[in-house]
This record gives C-alpha cells, sequence and structure tokens, in this order.
C-alpha cells in the first residue's frame, strides 16, 4: 500500500503546488481520490483508516516526505524550513532532560 500511496502522493503534488507545503491538504485530496469528502468527521476518518479504507495520516507523510527526496521540483516553500525545524527536534530528542 505505501507504494500506491507514494505514487498517488506524487500524482497530487504535481497537480497541486499548494499541497506541497500543508499536510493536512495533501491528504484532503489523498481522501478524495478514495471517493471521501474532507467534510466527514475525524471518527469517520479514523474508521475508514482502521478499516483499511484510507491509508494512515503517517503513512501518506512519510510518502511526501520520499516523494520529495526523489524529485526535488516537487519540495514546497517550506521545505527548507521544514529541515531546520528537523535539526531542533533531533537535539530535543539526545538531551536528557524536559
Amino acid at each position: 500500500m505505501i507504494r500506491q500511496t507514494a505514487e498517488l502522493v506524487k500524482e497530487i503534488l504535481e497537480k497541486h503546488p499548494f499541497a506541497r507545503d500543508d499536510d493536512y491538504i495533501l491528504y484532503g485530496y489523498v481522501m478524495n481520490e478514495y471517493g471521501y469528502s474532507m467534510g466527514i468527521s475525524f471518527l469517520e476518518v479514523s474508521e475508514l483508516i482502521k478499516e483499511k479504507c484510507l491509508p494512515a495520516m503517517i503513512t501518506v507523510w512519510r510518502a511526501r516526505r520520499k516523494v520529495m527526496e526523489l524529485y526535488p521540483e516537487l519540495r514546497g516553500k517550506s521545505y527548507k524550513n521544514r529541515d531546520a525545524q528537523q535539526m531542533e527536534y533531533v537535539e530535543f530528542a539526545r538531551d536528557k532532560s524536559v
């Protein structure tokens, strides 16, 4: 399912450049491709994910990262900022205090 999701994510990023900077917009387009409206409740979304009718959000986001790694032209404006934030999380993870 991850390969299919990555292919779908790539198509969406090509068609809808503004989805490159917002994972929730991207997930909304994924839902639309599966025939669901973004207007459904979170409970319904979670049930659809459990039933394997929709890919998990984390799967879509991981697929997006892989697609952007392989196709730099599909990176959004916030890609560099996202990379800088990642370093902040790495430092936090290495810190032994909260």
